[in-house]
């Protein structure tokens, strides 16, 4: 399993591998130095055990207090049920305010609020995602677009751009209302 920390508001480049033991005493190491070696030979190492043989050089203190940091930040303002009321909430605002513009702008994934994380991806067809992203950055709000890092999932639905909304813990139905009117002003202008 991996995950990054950067969305729950801890620093970029900090993530998380975890992998079951078992697994992890079967594979060597391509590299190695520091702590994760425990005898270097001219023409090869010896790993140092686990988990130490796959953390080379020195740990990344400051995005790992980063880290910590983001945890007491979330548990010190919202229980979890009460993050996942407001998550509800947000999901089921934006996917209403979504009707006045479906027409235009496809969205991927369910129009349901079940089941249904608050990331919202949607192309346009004849219109680029990137200059969309420009002009929402124009007024101020910020969304991503192109591949998303994930080229493979976008040629399975044959596109080759989108553009996608994240809500979290600190967006509000205003937010939404300002990302509707932006693109529907968009819409009218293109």
């Amino acid at each position: 399993m991996f995950f990054t920390w950067h969305k729950i508001m801890a620093d970029t480049w900090i993530w998380v591998l975890y992998w079951k033991r078992e697994l992890l005493k079967s594979l060597t190491p391509a590299f190695g130095w520091g702590w994760a070696i425990n005898w270097v030979k001219e023409d090869s190492f010896i790993p140092s055990g686990l988990p130490h043989r796959f953390e080379p050089g020195t740990p990344n203190i400051v995005w790992a207090v980063s880290l910590l940091k983001s945890l007491e930040y979330i548990e010190s303002i919202w229980w979890y049920k009460e993050i996942e009321k407001n998550e509800e909430e947000l999901i089921k605002y934006f996917l209403k305010k979504y009707e006045a513009v479906k027409d235009k702008v496809k969205l991927l994934g369910s129009e349901k609020n079940e089941n249904r994380v608050w990331v919202f991806t949607f192309y346009i067809e004849w219109f680029h995602s990137s200059d969309i992203a420009d002009l929402m950055a124009e007024q101020n709000i910020c969304i991503r677009a192109w591949h998303h890092c994930a080229e493979p999932f976008m040629n399975k639905f044959n596109l080759s751009n989108t553009f996608r909304a994240s809500l979290y813990i600190y967006n509000s139905k205003e937010d939404i209302d300002m990302f509707f009117e932006v693109l529907e002003w968009i819409l009218k202008e293109i």
